[in-house]
């Protein structure tokens, strides 16, 4: 046992961010800690954890969570979930920033991992979305050392972090698919057009498209085919769906700056949690001080000539329009036309 704790103690020497995380994550978790079940809406790990009854994207996660059923209770299970997506959204974010200081790389793990988007998503549940969002930064490092330098092994941990998000949610799933794109065309476009690089490119661009497909096949085939539950759930969605699900209006700041400050979850209305958002003071303090931090973030990655920020802006611009909704004064109509007519859209309501 000794030992054991000896290699903890070296891992944690040599990668410190996985002590400051993994307390960040106890310290989140608080009493959640104690004996008992984490119950809420989405997220209900109960004493026995049953297989899957159906092929979806979570078939193979929720046979692992049955299969350590078997070994542990699924209290047990449900919190080690919970601590792993906390700490893996910290040590992501925080590997992904490229500085020799270590202060932006800790606050840009500690920002990823505590924000009013996680706070609600994690209110409601939704730790499956939470799973995908924890590894999303992982992707992104994997993409940008692939397309700096493309080659088949660059595309094979492409292809793992692409199936493992799949794993958990299919909804991050296409959000990382279109931020592949993205990121694809800039960096192509980016360099200077030598065939070599470009041939480079697309043979990796291809490998990273065959890999997912058919790493994913046994139930991207049923969604092929119609008969996969994610297709049963997007043929119920209606109009009613579109407007329980809408972007929530916050009446002190509006429908834009509530999206743009990380809100606008559709349970806000119904007030079931607190909101960090009730004292205005803070909302908007808080707001200004990241605010500026992001200026000067972008000011920066521009003197660099980053292309990860150049990719991840487009991104959050075309992320900004979809989040809004359906009821946006601007966007509204192009969203709801995306929603109704773009194929698998309406999942996301």
């Amino acid at each position: 046992m000794l030992d054991g704790v000896r290699k903890i103690g070296r891992v944690v020497a040599r990668h410190p961010e996985v002590g400051w995380y993994s307390l960040l994550a106890v310290l989140i978790m608080g009493p959640m800690l104690l004996r008992g079940y984490v119950l809420t809406l989405d997220m209900v790990f109960t004493p026995k954890l049953p297989a899957p009854a159906a092929v979806s994207n979570t078939y193979l996660f929720e046979w692992l969570l049955h299969l350590l059923n078997f070994v542990v209770s699924g209290e047990v299970v449900g919190k080690a979930v919970i601590f792993i997506i906390l700490l893996l959204c910290g040590l992501g974010a925080y590997r992904l920033i490229d500085t020799e200081s270590v202060w932006p790389k800790a606050f840009a793990g500690l920002f990823y991992t505590i924000n009013p988007f996680t706070y609600e998503r994690w209110m409601a549940g939704q730790y499956l979305v939470l799973f995908g969002y924890a590894l999303l930064p992982f992707l992104v490092k994997a993409l940008v050392g692939l397309y700096s330098r493309p080659n088949r092994i660059g595309a094979f941990r492409v292809v793992l972090w692409y199936t493992a998000i799949a794993l958990v949610s299919v909804h991050i799933l296409v959000m990382a698919a279109l931020l592949g794109i993205i990121m694809f065309f800039v960096y192509l476009l980016a360099q200077s057009p030598t065939k070599h690089y470009y041939q480079r490119m697309f043979t990796a661009a291809g490998m990273v498209l065959s890999g997912v497909l058919l790493l994913n096949s046994y139930w991207l085939a049923g969604i092929a085919s119609g008969h996969s539950p994610i297709i049963h759930t997007i043929d119920g969605i209606g109009s009613g769906d579109f407007s329980a699900f809408n972007t929530a209006y916050n009446p002190h700041a509006g429908l834009f700056f509530n999206v743009v400050s990380l809100y606008g979850f559709w349970l806000e209305p119904f007030h079931r949690y607190a909101m960090p958002n009730h004292n205005l003071f803070i909302w908007y303090g808080g707001f200004a001080l990241l605010g500026m931090l992001v200026v000067l973030g972008l000011w920066q990655q521009w003197q660099r000539r980053s292309l990860v920020a150049v990719s991840l802006g487009i991104a959050g611009l075309i992320g900004l329009v979809m989040a809004l909704g359906v009821n946006s004064p601007v966007f509204g109509g192009f969203t709801s036309w995306i929603i109704t007519h773009v194929p698998l859209m309406k999942g996301f309501r």
